[in-house]
């Protein structure tokens, strides 16, 4: 194995981070959610609220490193923030990722976003 091409779990989560700590750009929403990988998480986090990255990957049953491009696409778009907490990364949705749920149906307009356990995200 290519020790050069390992990277560790610390190492890809501060390189998600200072991804997704750029500064979104919103007209990127419309290309974004053109993918259908993009428009299932969306609603995942909409309708779940997972308490963290990994578990958004083991609900939607992709690997983590897809799940972190995809949530960085969402970030860029404005769809999305990732909160750090802890050793955790939280994806939660934006005002704007809410509106463009419902318009989308992936939120029925009568359901609010679920809003993550403050018991999972601290254990």
């Amino acid at each position: 194995m290519n020790m050069s091409k390992v990277i560790s779990a610390s190492a890809m989560r501060d390189r998600l981070l200072a991804r997704v700590q750029a500064a979104p750009k919103h007209d990127d929403w419309v290309r974004v959610l053109g993918t259908p990988g993009h428009r299932e998480l969306l609603g995942l986090i909409a309708r779940h609220a997972p308490p963290s990255i990994g578990a958004l990957a083991e609900l939607a049953g992709r690997a983590q490193p897809n799940v972190s491009r995809t949530l960085s696409a969402l970030h860029s778009a404005g769809l999305i923030e990732v909160v750090s907490d802890g050793r955790r990364s939280v994806p939660r949705m934006t005002e704007m990722g809410i509106s463009k749920a419902r318009e989308l149906g992936l939120l029925p307009a009568s359901e609010a976003p679920t809003a993550p356990d403050a018991k999972q995200i601290g254990s």
